[in-house]
């Protein structure tokens, strides 16, 4: 429909355009220095002006509808909103661990985030064969993050993580790309009674998801899709997270499946730098 209006306009444009042109140059009779025809002209310019105006307007808004629709803004559930503006603003502890398919492959990963502080601490453990395991761990305060991994050890470093440390899903980020949210049943979480709600993230959710380290650094992921069970007492703070998401690598299919645990909601975190810590 939008598409079809801005053409309508395109087309008259061109008309009025031409009609403004042509009347500055009619002739008239001088009735006080200035012609009727001309008085009559200046008059219907002004109307055409303001058609003009309102063409050109109504065409600028016209395309706002379709700009918009590529990422509408979901609308969820209040207490879905209310349990993410939790996640989004007050300090937790997580747990999570991941899985990978058709891959030997898993990931254990704990800590805690802060985010009125601006603080968080993690550890990654992957598991890559039996008895092959790697360990890594940051600390972040502010825009400053200390990490180190085993092997090889030793004591902290200040700089860029070089691997992936998932510190559980960035809820603030991916929220505007969440879609087909529906209520599902919830179920017990640590002696707790939960409301569910499925999810899925397009493709731009996807890939901040992938930013932020939420997930294995895995190949091309084409879905990801999700259960977050909330706290059925007030507030509604996440408690267990179900993530799934499929993607290929190397030409074959496979999934990855995250869970992430959240406890301790509130529970502030005071860090310091490491007192070991060394310039990479």
């Amino acid at each position: 429909m939008h598409r079809h209006r801005l053409l309508y306009m395109s087309q008259q444009l061109p008309c009025i355009m031409r009609r403004l042109r042509a009347e500055d140059l009619h002739p008239g009779q001088e009735c006080g220095g200035i012609s009727i025809l001309t008085m009559f002209f200046l008059r219907k310019r002004a109307v055409y002006q303001r058609q003009f105006c309102a063409f050109a307007c109504a065409g600028l808004i016209s395309c706002l509808p379709l700009a918009q629709a590529t990422d509408p803004a979901p609308t969820l559930p209040t207490v879905l909103g209310e349990g993410l503006n939790a996640a989004i603003t007050t300090p937790f502890h997580f747990g999570i661990t991941s899985s990978i398919t058709l891959l030997p492959v898993q990931v254990t990963a704990w800590g805690a985030v802060d985010p009125t502080n601006r603080e968080s601490i993690a550890t990654a453990q992957t598991q890559l064969l039996t008895g092959i395991s790697v360990t890594a761990s940051s600390i972040s305060i502010g825009d400053t993050v200390w990490y180190r991994t085993s092997p090889p050890g030793g004591p902290y470093q200040k700089g860029t993580v070089p691997i992936q440390i998932p510190t559980s899903i960035p809820w603030k980020s991916i929220r505007p790309f969440l879609e087909n949210v529906r209520a599902v049943p919830g179920k017990m979480v640590r002696g707790k009674p939960t409301l569910g709600f499925y999810f899925t993230v397009n493709k731009r959710g996807i890939a901040l998801l992938e930013q932020a380290g939420a997930s294995l650094p895995v190949g091309s992921i084409r879905a990801a899709s999700g259960t977050i069970y909330l706290d059925a007492n007030g507030p509604h703070y996440p408690l267990l997270v179900e993530l799934t998401e499929t993607f290929v690598q190397l030409g074959y299919q496979s999934t990855l499946r995250e869970t992430v645990s959240y406890q301790q909601w509130g529970v502030g975190l005071h860090l310091v730098p490491p007192q070991a810590s060394s310039e990479p």
